[in-house]
């Protein structure tokens, strides 16, 4: 949890509803639907050309189909899928009625930078209450405080009774979990949903070569196919376009730079995104986890190798890499409950390099079945801030890899924390305020 926010506040209420909840006195009301109950913003705002960080409270009444919390939560990140937003994380939270509510992390690109999108969802009685901010990713710690203060606050009146689920409408259970004894709901179809899909040409090496040099070989450009004269970055005898000269300064000067790394099996990938303080280019191989692939089919090994190249706003940047490396929504799990809390760095290096290294004696059931899986290894780092070595697999879970000398840990990492690192990473101070 994060700090509580700062300076006055005021209270908000929904006439309709009787639901209530505190807010900074800074943020006021402002038109918005009429399905909406509450709609809040920053008051006064005079940036126009800059995202205005805003929440809104809405209280529907449940149905069959969606009246248990997972339920609602599951539909929201269905709804949010459907939008284009990358969601990020998926879990409990607290509630002041008790018990816990769920908590929904999202990201998009809009006016140039990366919006988070962080959503509560619960339900009270015969109501279903959603909670949803949005700000700067570089507001992140004022903006999730604001957040979390928010849903602390909240009061709804007590409703009707408790809906009945209808059992055909209930999200699929995690199986690993659900033999520990908790009923959550599998989240590991999210990945899949929100792949990673290039808009800019697919470039050989040599062309990206060319950018790097400022000029493509004549007999690279005299043919109209050929791949930057057809992506409109270099003229017939080779001189770059306009946008290939931009592309052109970015890769071979850039303010910053972000390097991410992977592999899943044999295959292995990389992005590079080469940031200005306006603009930044991002060329990508292949996602190495097929899970995240967006690139398409392709007709033979020349196009396969084919690097994309994406020029986007240098604070939009942190989608793309959210997408390449597959971070969605996954429960958190324990690896040490019953084993070892650390093991020899040459038998964490051993896995690393052959999936078919023997789980390690000892190993708790949760590190067991965490070896057995297939693993996507990546690693991202920047030219100001340092890198992780993270471990992602299909059901359990996130890890980050500590080496200490002869020893090494995996840890398991929530995923709201690595979207943290990954905003950092991409330039982001997201403790700034709103």
């Amino acid at each position: 949890m994060t700090s509580a926010p700062t300076g006055s506040l005021h209270r908000l209420s929904d006439p309709a509803s009787g639901a209530s909840l505190e807010v900074p006195s800074y943020f006021e009301r402002i038109e918005g639907p009429e399905s909406i109950g509450i709609v809040a913003a920053v008051v006064p705002w005079d940036w126009p050309d800059a995202f205005r960080p805003n929440l809104n409270l809405r209280v529907d009444p449940a149905t069959p189909d969606r009246c248990t919390p997972d339920q609602h939560a599951t539909r929201l990140v269905a709804e949010s899928l459907e939008l284009g937003l990358h969601v990020a994380a998926y879990d409990l939270f607290p509630s002041r009625a008790g018990g816990h509510g769920r908590r929904i992390v999202s990201i998009f690109p809009a006016m140039g930078t990366t919006i988070v999108q962080l959503q509560y969802a619960e339900v009270r009685g015969s109501s279903l209450v959603t909670l949803t901010a949005q700000h700067d990713a570089g507001k992140y710690a004022t903006g999730s405080a604001i957040f979390e203060h928010a849903v602390a606050s909240l009061e709804v009146p007590a409703g009707g009774q408790e809906v009945t689920p209808d059992p055909g409408g209930l999200p699929r259970l995690d199986e690993t979990l659900r033999a520990r004894g908790e009923e959550l709901p599998d989240l590991s179809g999210i990945r899949s949903a929100q792949r990673y899909v290039p808009s800019g040409p697919r470039l050989r090496p040599v062309d990206v070569d060319a950018l790097h040099a400022g000029r493509a070989p004549k007999e690279e450009t005299a043919d109209e196919s050929a791949p930057l004269r057809a992506a409109g970055l270099a003229g017939r005898r080779g001189r770059l376009t306009g946008e290939g000269d931009t592309l052109s300064r970015l890769l071979t000067r850039p303010a910053r730079t972000i390097s991410v790394d992977g592999s899943y099996g044999d295959r292995g990938g990389s992005l590079h995104c080469s940031q200005s303080p306006d603009l930044a280019v991002i060329v990508a191989t292949r996602p190495p986890d097929p899970a995240v692939d967006g690139f398409g089919d392709t007709a033979a090994v020349e196009d396969d190798r084919r690097l994309a190249v994406d020029m986007v706003p240098t604070d939009s940047a942190a989608v793309a890499i959210a997408r390449w490396v597959g971070l969605a929504p996954a429960w958190t799990v324990s690896l040490d409950d019953d084993g070892p809390s650390q093991l020899p760095s040459d038998t964490v290096r051993a896995r690393l390099a052959d999936p078919a290294t023997p789980v390690p004696d000892g190993a708790s059931g949760q590190l067991a079945e965490l070896w057995s899986q297939r693993w996507f290894v990546w690693s991202a780092r920047s030219s100001t801030a340092d890198g992780w070595l993270m471990v992602t697999t299909e059901s359990a879970g996130l890890h980050r890899i500590e080496y200490d000398g002869p020893r090494a840990r995996l840890v398991p990492v929530p995923t709201e924390v690595a979207l943290r690192y990954l905003l950092v990473l991409a330039g982001f101070e997201v403790g700034a305020r709103l």
